[in-house]
């Protein structure tokens, strides 16, 4: 009976050493995967979408140079809009001409009567927008404008109020200076169900028709800076909103890719639109020649003219 206690002693020896190596073995996985996890280089945040070479987003899209006859003009001669300013952290606030400022109420619902000015362009638009709305949703609560042009000082205090909070620019780089921008909610629905609302989804499936704009999707807030804000529409304009809406892109993309691609033009609703980026050169732009045309900086030092035929 002797013979069974050699293999006894082997078989518990060889569990230990298996146990011990098993243990080294995880021990140095563990140490490797923290080592390489501690080292890896991340590789850069993909863009929003940025296809360049997909210009089929819209049908009949075209490149290349206009058809359209042009002439070389002054640019401060003419008197740009800001509809295309681009304003973020990187780009300040250029400057707003407050002619152009209108008092909200009683065009359009908001929330407080005074002191609350919004660009007249974009409160026109805004004022069809809450119109059309109300005759699809004749029984539902009021969209109202809670927030509209801000100065300065004003900024300033609500970044300090709520910084580090990823919903407020700095002073300086918000695009409340410009006039365009509205934050815009429903009687009785909370700031933090507007998106889920059907005033909020309403509003970002159809707001482009009006010009607006979500600014701040959800998705792309490496590149606007800002979190996803359900609330926060700002004008551009017609088709400008269009294709950014079809597109699926922020403005941060829209004024890259018409820096990129300097001139398309395609067919909505029965016009044939133009756009046209150009940079000044010895402070001349081109423009059409006997054809109104809008004309906006992009703060980025182009601008932006655009024209039908």
């Amino acid at each position: 009976m002797h013979y069974r206690r050699p293999r006894k002693k082997l078989r518990k020896g060889f569990l230990i050493v298996s146990t011990i190596i098993l243990l080294c073995v995880a021990g140095l996985a563990y140490w490797v995967a923290r080592s390489s996890e501690q080292n890896r280089v991340l590789p850069p945040e993909p863009p929003h979408i940025h296809a360049y070479e997909d210009d089929d987003f819209l049908l009949d899209i075209e490149t290349g140079t206009p058809d359209t006859p042009l002439v070389s003009i002054p640019l401060d001669s003419l008197n740009p809009t800001g509809y295309l300013e681009l304003v973020n952290h990187q780009h300040g606030f250029g400057g707003l001409d407050h002619r152009y400022l209108s008092l909200a109420w009683p065009t359009v619902p908001v929330s407080h009567i005074e002191g609350l000015y919004v660009h007249q362009t974009a409160l026109a638009a805004a004022q069809t927008m809450f119109a059309s709305f109300r005759e699809e949703h004749p029984d539902s609560a009021a969209l109202f404008v809670s927030s509209g042009y801000r100065d300065i000082a004003t900024q300033a205090q609500l970044y300090a109020d709520n910084y580090g909070s990823g919903y407020v620019m700095p002073a300086g780089h918000s695009e409340h200076h410009t006039g365009l921008a509205m934050d815009i909610f429903a009687v009785g629905v909370g700031q933090w169900d507007f998106g889920n609302s059907y005033h909020g989804l309403w509003l970002a499936a159809n707001a482009y028709q009006y010009g607006f704009i979500l600014r701040y999707p959800a998705g792309a807030e490496a590149l606007t800076g800002i979190n996803f804000e359900p609330w926060h529409f700002r004008y551009v304009g017609y088709p400008h909103a269009y294709i950014m809406h079809r597109r699926g892109i922020v403005l941060e993309e829209y004024i890259d890719y018409l820096s990129y691609r300097g001139y398309f033009s395609f067919t909505l609703r029965g016009a044939r639109y133009h756009v046209l980026h150009q940079m000044p050169e010895a402070g001349m732009i081109y423009v059409p020649q006997d054809k109104d045309f809008v004309i906006t900086y992009d703060n980025t030092g182009g601008v932006v003219v655009l024209w039908n035929t």
